[in-house]
């Protein structure tokens, strides 16, 4: 393939961009969730509205119309009546035993867990993982375990860590219990399923085909009718298909570079400001997070250690579970510091009420205004694809070292 075929297939291929960009500028851009709340807002947002949907006690007024099209989306075995409950709900927006969604049913006695992950990672404890957690709570409260059924709800099917569901190993057969699920596919069918129900039924309808559209933006689903056009174009001619063709093949390795250049601009940056660099990402780090299986990705953190002048050692890094960068101080490798920076340490934990781990003296996602969590393990997410030119990847660069100078300024 030579590059001088590849750049007018990639002009043609704007061409038609710039075509589905103008259609979609003149549709409607409001949407009621995202004017109120971030897109990711796994609590606020999205575990709010489905609990609310699926309540047969909503005010929707539905009654358990939403609740068996999901049933029969999910492809669930259990039954579920008139008198079922759903956590959280309208009138009470507290998590039952601080699971996402719960599903409960007295007269049948059974139930269903639903935890959802967007960005965050699984909040295992040191003796017993999350869903561990969340199940044990039902068996403890009578629940057959042939009559509770768990779903982990992500953007990208992933399955929950081995910790969360076996830390402990009192339920050895919890692995094989928990289906995984997602946005794109069972979310989505289920909503367009119940647009269909309440076509007569304005108000619900359009907040739903709402939440639909915000729906395709954070699974980046294109409508159908660009999808047949973008198929036509690929196989238009010969050109067009073996352009693509390297395309594809190749993305890989742009992924690989793009991955390695952020981290080289992190440790210059970070050089730059002052700190001393302990300890930065190997090439066969990235190589497991690009090329390799899903085994190794999950196993596998990309992180940078660095020492800010009182001799702290941070901890800049993201994993195969975390949907972010994070930042922290490791017990491990903050030995030698003294008593009195080791107590900053836990009076800062406190402050951002840090669980207790015995690893850490605590750690946080990255929250920076105006900037999109950055998945390395998902370059179909905007600021992720973002990083592969290199003016973008550079303000970000900058906003993540002025939000690194900050928090170490804390301490």
């Amino acid at each position: 393939m030579d590059l001088h075929s590849l750049s007018y297939y990639i002009k043609e291929l704007h061409l038609l961009f710039q075509q589905y960009k103008t259609k979609q500028e003149q549709n409607e851009h409001f949407n009621v969730f995202t004017t109120l709340l971030k897109p990711h807002d796994e609590v606020n947002l999205h575990s709010r509205f489905i609990s609310s949907i699926l309540d047969p006690h909503g005010c929707h007024c539905l009654g358990v119309l939403p609740l068996d099209i999901f049933l029969k989306t999910i492809h669930s075995s259990l039954s579920f009546g008139e008198k079922a409950i759903v956590r959280p709900n309208n009138k009470n927006w507290t998590e039952y035993h601080e699971i996402d969604i719960l599903i409960t049913d007295d007269e049948f006695h059974n139930a269903i867990i639903i935890e959802n992950k967007i960005t965050a990672d699984d909040s295992n404890h040191e003796s017993e993982g999350q869903i561990e957690r969340y199940y044990k709570a039902l068996i403890n409260e009578k629940y057959s375990p042939d009559n509770v059924e768990i779903y982990y709800l992500t953007l990208d099917r992933h399955e929950p860590s081995t910790d969360s569901v076996n830390r402990s190993g009192e339920f050895p057969y919890l692995t094989e219990k928990v289906k995984c699920i997602d946005y794109a596919t069972e979310i989505t069918q289920f909503m367009q399923e119940l647009a269909k129900e309440v076509y007569d039924k304005p108000y619900i309808r359009e907040t739903i085909n709402q939440y639909i559209k915000l729906l395709q933006v954070m699974t980046n689903d294109i409508d159908i009718d660009e999808r047949i056009k973008l198929t036509e174009f690929i196989g238009r001619n010969d050109d067009n298909m073996a352009a693509t063709k390297f395309l594809v093949y190749n993305f890989k390795h742009v992924c690989w570079h793009t991955i390695d250049n952020l981290f080289s601009e992190l440790v210059s940056a970070l050089e730059d400001a002052g700190f001393i660099i302990r300890y930065q990402p190997k090439a066969e780090n990235i190589t497991d997070i690009v090329h390799g299986g899903p085994l190794q990705r999950k196993k596998t953190h990309l992180i940078i250690k660095f020492e800010n002048k009182n001799g702290i050692i941070w901890t800049l890094g993201t994993g195969f579970y975390h949907n972010n960068f994070y930042m922290g101080v490791d017990v491990e490798g903050n030995k030698k510091i003294s008593k009195e920076l080791k107590q900053r340490c836990k009076q800062y934990a406190e402050k951002i009420e840090f669980k207790l781990d015995k690893d850490w003296y605590f750690w946080e996602y990255i929250d920076i205004k105006n900037c999109d969590p950055i998945c390395l393990w998902d370059f179909s997410e905007e600021a992720t694809f973002d990083l592969i030119s290199p003016i973008k990847r550079k303000k970000t660069v900058q906003k993540y070292i002025q939000y690194i100078k900050k928090e170490c300024s804390k301490i």
